[in-house]
């Protein structure tokens, strides 16, 4: 399955997420076919203007597209970081293991927070695959970003577009195969990506009961030239940088009605 925030008919990485259905198609031998994806699109071009949030799922050998209704786009996020055991039955495919990730949101939302952690099966307590319901991408002050490539880690839609958007502008990506330290993300500046919410910050991580303000280490110089910012500093120009990416996703989206 995959879901994701349409406004107006446009979606942000839309073949992205058609290439998800294909693939998904395939491991489930169910024949995906021009028809099939002309019957899809019809059905979101018949949601018309306005803002919502399909979600496209398999019900047997049929595809489903679900009009749902918009929600509130948050800008930022209150993480718990310390890591749930990552026990997902298919990680690498959005879909089967949805109860079981909204079974553990309710939980962190019990504990004050808005998005948790998974942890390595091999090392829970010590490295984290991804979050619930985002790709995290870690920035430190040397212009470096992480990000967690871990062969449990869901291949995100949106990641797919960031991630080649900063390299432009400067940004070294290292990727983390064994997935990403908790104390490294404390220490960093931390978007949270996800296909509904775009880019979010941490703007705090829960630890134990204790709120713990973001990092906002310096971006090299450079790095805010090329992406057009010349005149912020501090937690005010990764506000900015945030503005400038979420801007240029709606800018490249791609309309229902043109493909």
């Amino acid at each position: 399955m995959t879901s994701f925030r349409m406004v107006d008919g446009r979606v942000r990485g839309l073949d992205l997420h058609l290439e998800r259905l294909r693939t998904y198609s395939a491991l489930e031998s169910v024949p995906w076919t021009t028809e099939v994806e002309l019957a899809i699109l019809g059905r979101l071009r018949s949601f018309g203007p306005g803002p919502c949030n399909p979600k496209i799922s398999l019900e047997g050998t049929q595809w489903v597209v679900t009009h749902r209704p918009d929600r509130v786009v948050e800008d930022a996020a209150i993480v718990r970081v310390h890591p749930v055991p990552d026990e997902r039955y298919n990680p690498t495919v959005k879909g089967p293991d949805v109860y079981m990730l909204s079974v553990l949101m309710h939980r962190a939302h019990e504990k004050g927070a808005t998005e948790g952690v998974l942890g390595c099966p091999e090392a829970p307590r010590d490295r984290i695959v991804e979050c619930f319901y985002s790709t995290p991408l870690a920035f430190d002050a040397d212009g470096v970003v992480h990000v967690s490539t871990h062969p449990r880690a869901l291949a995100s839609v949106t990641a797919g577009l960031v991630l080649p958007l900063v390299e432009r502008w400067g940004f070294r990506v290292i990727r983390h195969e064994l997935g990403l330290r908790p104390p490294h993300l404390m220490r960093s500046h931390v978007w949270l990506l996800n296909s509904f919410s775009g880019v979010r910050s941490v703007s705090h991580w829960l630890e134990y009961a204790a709120m713990v303000p973001a990092s906002c280490p310096e971006i090299p110089e450079n790095i805010t030239r090329a992406a057009g910012i010349d005149d912020a500093a501090g937690p005010a120009v990764w506000e900015q940088l945030r503005g400038v990416v979420n801007d240029y996703l709606w800018a490249q989206a791609q309309s229902v009605h043109d493909v």
